[in-house]
């Protein structure tokens, strides 16, 4: 069975002025973000057996002609967007450096049981030792992972509906969740313990983001873009009101943060000011999902419109399109090394070559939709979640000669 869909807020003209530390308001209807557009079937889901070369290369052929998208720079110069240094090239053992190759083949080595409906979001720790998993609207908790043995080691109950959004800060200490319940909980990721819960006014709650630093939590909504401090665990200021926005992301050099909203715009903000740099525009539907590569220079965006895309981040401009999924992408993952991305929707995980923008591999991951996607730290470990309330554990970095887990497929 299918989630209910949250309810779309709509802004009217009598709606006063919040203040600056207010929490995200509650909306009246519901929205339409991770909405499922159509049918589905195990047919679906099939993996393509039949494809030869001729047919990639045609088809890649296909999507550089794939038409550009535009940017919106909103009173500055190029320069003032060019935040991150120029990428360098660092000599790397071929022990120590991830093969993008490695991509190619996951292996599926962990299946976890525990949730009763859809697993919406997940997030590791730090350490990569623990990912923890938020449930859909009939099993709205949080679920703790211990990633060594597969065990449920804890499970956080503090939401009374879909948990969207999970977020673990640098320290591995605050675990930050938000809901469609409008709820924002701060968590002690080591006792379990909720810390503090922001709720009136508030909105459904979409992404949540927390700086490298530790310091910046940023919540996205139905009512806009806030800031929080992490370390007092108390909201800072509001960048947007009255727009809905599905996505956010930092950038790994702290100063970038990024918004994907209903519009299908992503504007891209300095962090540590608030101002807004740029609004990139290209998709055609609502920005579902956001990552930065490594070395901040790429913001890659994912849309409603199946289609993923690049930016540079230092000219605003559009650097490639990934295309080839046949309906909304849901869920993004980057890998530590910058080299290969994971993408997810209805037509299951997609993964890709950044370095070539080709598609390597794909297939169904799950018995239903895939919805959500995260790359461990390290980068050998890929966890997806689906519709089917599972969470599914894919070895894809790791060197034959060091498994990172032990293969328990069930």
């Amino acid at each position: 069975m299918k989630d209910s869909q949250p309810a779309e807020q709509t802004a009217s003209q009598t709606k006063r002025i919040v203040e600056t530390f207010s929490t995200h308001r509650k909306s009246p209807q519901a929205p339409p973000p991770r909405a499922r557009g159509g049918g589905w079937g195990v047919g679906f889901f099939i993996p393509r057996i039949c494809n030869s070369l001729r047919n990639r290369l045609a088809l890649w052929g296909a999507v550089a002609a794939a038409a550009a998208g535009t940017v919106t720079i909103a009173n500055i110069s190029p320069p003032l967007l060019a935040t991150a240094a120029p990428a360098t090239k660092v000599a790397m053992s071929a022990t120590r450096a991830l093969n993008a190759a490695a991509g190619v083949n996951p292996q599926l080595v962990r299946t976890l049981e525990g949730h009763k409906g859809t697993v919406e979001v997940l997030a590791f720790s730090p350490d990569g030792k623990i990912l923890a998993s938020g449930g859909g609207s009939l099993d709205p908790k949080i679920r703790l992972w211990d990633m060594q043995t597969g065990d449920n080691i804890r499970t956080l109950k503090g939401h009374n509906t879909r948990v969207l959004a999970l977020a673990i800060a640098a320290d591995g200490q605050t675990l930050a969740s938000g809901s469609d319940d409008s709820t924002l909980n701060f968590w002690n990721l080591k006792t379990g313990k909720l810390n503090y819960k922001f709720m009136e006014p508030a909105s459904n709650i979409m992404s949540l983001a927390i700086s490298p630093n530790g310091q910046s939590l940023v919540s996205g909504g139905l009512d806009g873009l806030k800031v929080w401090d992490v370390i007092q665990q108390r909201p800072l200021t509001t960048l947007l009101r009255y727009e809905s926005v599905y996505s956010v992301a930092i950038s790994p050099n702290n100063r970038l943060l990024a918004s994907g909203s209903k519009d299908a715009t992503v504007k891209v903000w300095n962090l540590a000011t608030g101002e807004l740099l740029a609004t990139l525009k290209g998709h055609t539907q609502p920005v579902s999902a956001l990552a930065f590569t490594p070395d901040s220079q790429t913001l890659i965006t994912a849309s409603y419109d199946a289609s993923i895309k690049l930016w540079d981040t230092q000219t605003g401009q559009l650097a490639g399109s990934l295309l080839g999924h046949h309906s909304q992408v849901n869920s993004l993952a980057m890998r530590s090394d910058g080299k290969i991305l994971a993408s997810a929707g209805q037509d299951g995980i997609w993964i890709w070559d950044l370095k070539s923008q080709k598609l390597i591999n794909k297939f169904p991951g799950h018995s239903n939709w895939v919805q959500s996607l995260a790359f461990s730290p390290d980068g050998q470990i890929l966890a997806s979640g689906g519709y089917d309330s599972t969470v599914k554990i894919w070895q894809i970095g790791a060197s034959p000669e060091k498994p990172a887990l032990t293969n328990n497929p069930r």
